[in-house]
């Protein structure tokens, strides 16, 4: 995952070069927190799986996404979460169009052939109206079920607009038996992304995950230009494990004279092993 996140690091310098960015840390070897410590506008923070249930440090289950999401928006009023096999390819002007006009940001990308229904398990559903998502005015768990995920892999919110959907979700995540049910496995069902899509639908907002036309999916993930300095239409592209990663060489990095910055001092390696790394995006300006 690691050499997913300096594509896409790359690619935020390149095409977004005043936005700020934080790497949520949740197992990071040292030698990969002494590079991040060179990059330019790129905060760590490392995640504490301690203020939550045990089951939450499994991160097959994505709980922990969840709650590092809540944890960037109890900080960030506005933030765009983007796993690392994301890459930018354009600025994100309708992305910010529409986390705007919505309050959210959301996507199926590849997801549209995935019907929620069908990979969440119903212990899911039942247990986020225990929650009281069920008294909600847009939930019909019928039409929930037969639509498309909203994909985990790129999402933006605006707290003050749509706390709730993040509030019924951190709910399921802070529960085993709601966010990965007994029997529940990749093949049929979707951990955060259950929970998410259950949460946008009920708050009436399904329609905001619909951005194929600045989002590529499996079907056209590449589309590409001339060379990768040269855009299109396609803001945000799910490269994910795919080779050539051409942003890589475009990170800007401080000087080797320059000390470490403070927030990289004394961190605690006792997850050195895990290289799984997420981020997320904060939009506006920056001061290095």
């Amino acid at each position: 995952y690691f050499v997913r996140l300096r594509n896409l690091i790359g690619s935020i310098h390149y095409w977004e070069p005043k936005l700020s960015i934080v790497v949520y840390d949740i197992g990071l070897s040292k030698k990969q927190l002494a590079e991040i410590s060179t990059w330019k506008r790129v905060e760590l923070v490392k995640f504490d799986f301690e203020k939550y249930p045990p089951f939450v440090s499994l991160l097959w289950n994505f709980a922990w996404k969840v709650c590092v999401i809540q944890n960037a928006l109890e900080k960030h009023p506005t933030i765009l979460w983007l796993d690392s096999g994301v890459e930018l390819r354009h600025p994100l002007v309708g992305v910010r169009h529409f986390l705007e006009k919505d309050g959210f940001f959301g996507t199926t990308m590849e997801q549209r052939r995935h019907i929620t229904g069908r990979t969440t398990l119903q212990q899911t559903f039942d247990y986020m109206k225990q929650y009281g998502l069920g008294e909600l005015e847009n939930y019909d768990e019928r039409k929930i079920k037969i639509g498309p995920f909203c994909s985990g892999y790129a999402m933006g919110f605006d707290r003050n607009r749509v706390q709730s959907i993040l509030d019924y979700t951190v709910q399921c995540a802070n529960d085993e038996n709601c966010i990965s049910p007994s029997g529940s496995n990749p093949d049929n069902h979707n951990f955060d992304q259950s929970a998410f899509t259950i949460s946008v639908y009920a708050h009436g907002l399904s329609y905001a995950c619909e951005h194929e036309n600045i989002v590529a999916d499996t079907g056209n993930w590449f589309l590409p230009t001339i060379d990768e300095t040269r855009c299109n239409h396609i803001e945000l592209a799910a490269r994910r494990w795919r080779s050539f990663r051409p942003y890589t060489k475009y990170i800007e990095k401080y000087e080797s004279s320059e000390k470490l910055r403070p927030e990289f001092m004394n961190i605690n390696n006792n997850n050195a092993e895990a290289t799984v790394v997420e981020r997320r995006v904060r939009f506006g300006d920056n001061s290095e």
